[in-house]
């Protein structure tokens, strides 16, 4: 039992981690589109948005298996 909640306590960090990061990479790329140096009508652009909803899917995924486990 103990294992286990160590175990869950170091996906925790990882996550919250991965969120801060996760995050800071929005920003930027929230900025970028609002200041008009990116565009949804270019399929680069509309990846690195794409990829960071994978991103923060994956995340929620992995705190919803924390919690329900």
């Amino acid at each position: 039992m103990i294992a286990r909640i160590e175990a869950d306590e170091k996906a925790l960090a990882d996550l919250l981690t991965g969120l801060a990061s996760l995050e800071k990479k929005a920003v930027v790329l929230n900025q970028e589109f609002l200041s008009g140096k990116r565009t949804f009508y270019n399929q680069d652009d509309d990846d690195l948005v794409r990829g960071l909803e994978l991103a923060l899917i994956g995340y929620r995924t992995e705190l919803l298996r924390i919690l329900w486990d």
